[in-house]
């Protein structure tokens, strides 16, 4: 009887609107997501998901743990790779939260001078608040 082949690693792979890219091999992905997280290893069920912003955090196979945050996109998972497309990645401390702070400040103040009848510019600025405030609870989470 022959033996079954088992995945031990998995591609992962992450690109950017900005033109930034991540890729490499892992044993183990780690994305902690909005409001939830997920674990993935070699032959995990295939899964799709949408978030606003993710620590994103993958162990190479000589146990090397490689990190960053990915923000507003898509992570889907297949059973030997991790495919994440986002608009932007960012490496430990090429953001800080300050900044997002500063352009949350920023949209709210937008928002609150918008005139009513600007509903889907409202809606519009809403989301994007609501995305850069789960970028900024990554940041201060992921800097503790």
């Amino acid at each position: 009887m022959a033996a079954k082949n088992t995945l031990t690693t998995v591609e992962v792979r992450v690109a950017s609107l900005t033109g930034k890219h991540v890729s490499g091999i892992a044993k183990e992905v780690y994305v902690d997501m909005d409001n939830s997280a997920i674990g993935v290893l070699p032959e995990h069920q295939p899964e799709f998901y949408r978030f606003a912003a993710a620590i994103v955090t993958f162990i190479t196979p000589d146990g090397k743990e490689e990190r960053f945050y990915a923000y507003d996109g898509f992570l889907e998972i297949e059973q030997d790779q991790v495919l994440i497309a986002v608009r932007d990645i960012f490496r430990p401390g090429e953001i800080a939260p300050e900044d997002v702070e500063k352009e949350i400040k920023e949209l709210e103040k937008e928002l609150k001078n918008l005139p009513e009848e600007k509903v889907e510019k409202k809606v519009k600025l809403e989301k994007e608040i609501e995305k850069k405030t789960y970028l900024l609870r990554k940041l201060s989470s992921f800097n503790r």
